[in-house]
């Protein structure tokens, strides 16, 4: 328990410094270590699920506390399913292109998207599909976009604007430091509290 506490003491410490960069011109390197740490947390909360994108959206979801993150961005979902491989990927957008082109510029919560397209596929492709919607949602955007860009394109965007979306009728916020930064600090209080609460490591005995 002692190295737990004292771990994340100093990954406290270290997520409020990114602040400090931030704040002090350092724009990329704040973004860079942010989406890092948010993606290191989630492949420990999740272990022992090795897919980073993955767990970068579903520790998002679960613990970040941006409602907004969760959406689905039907075009973004789009393209991301013409890029998988799958032959019940391209079977699937074959059969829902259409209506996801319809509804661009709107954002999808996953309950609206399973209504919108399970009437046009069958049981076993709505199942795929479920599974994969996860693709489409802007935490998966922000995966690629900053977190991807920064790591593996020597930076990335100040900030994921959507000047032509909507949710509900309003205005799409901003996907930036601050944004990101917020969800950081409740993802470690969230590790923080069940690894004390467990007395293992991120819940895990990482066997």
């Amino acid at each position: 328990m002692f190295f737990i506490d004292a771990f994340f003491d100093a990954l406290d410490k270290r997520i409020e410094f990114l602040a400090e960069l931030e704040n002090s011109g350092h724009e990329q390197e704040s973004l860079l270590l942010c989406t890092c740490y948010i993606d290191g947390l989630g492949q420990s909360l999740y272990w022992p699920d090795e897919r980073s994108n993955l767990c970068f959206v579903h520790v998002l979801k679960e613990f970040g506390g941006e409602e907004i993150l969760s959406q689905i961005h039907p075009r973004m979902l789009r393209e991301a399913m013409a890029q998988l491989k799958s032959k019940m990927a391209k079977r699937i957008l074959s059969k829902v292109d259409s209506r996801l082109r319809q509804v661009y510029g709107q954002l999808k919560d996953e309950t609206e998207v399973v209504a919108m397209l399970g009437p046009l596929l069958s049981a076993e492709e709505l199942t795929w599909l479920k599974d994969e919607l996860w693709r489409g949602t802007l935490a998966a955007i922000a995966y690629k976009k900053i977190r991807g860009s920064s790591v593996h394109n020597l930076g990335a965007p100040g900030g994921i604007y959507f000047d032509r979306t909507t949710h509900r009728g309003r205005s799409v916020p901003t996907i930036d430091f601050e944004m990101l930064h917020g969800c950081l600090r409740r993802i470690s209080l969230a590790a923080r509290t069940r690894s004390t609460s467990s007395a293992k490591w991120f819940g895990h005995d990482f066997k």
